[in-house]
């Protein structure tokens, strides 16, 4: 699930966060509200953009980040 708070923290609108990913706005509406599983990929790309960890996005802990994904963040 994505955190609202965490979009809208990084100023990003539904549909703004959409585009950037390159996929619908009802989407990311899905996923906030954990009606739509998110692929992996997505996942992945959706850390990047949001400045956090995938572990973060998918159990809400902020863990230490793999070397995959401060490759990813850099």
């Amino acid at each position: 699930m994505i955190s609202v708070f965490l979009r809208e923290q990084k100023r990003y609108t539904q549909e703004e966060l959409a585009e950037e990913l390159m996929i619908k706005a009802n989407m990311i509406s899905g996923y906030e509200g954990n009606k739509v599983n998110i692929p992996l990929n997505t996942l992945q790309q959706l850390a990047k953009v949001l400045c956090t960890s995938v572990s973060y996005l998918a159990d809400g802990i902020e863990a230490e980040l793999t070397e995959e994904e401060e490759e990813l963040l850099s």
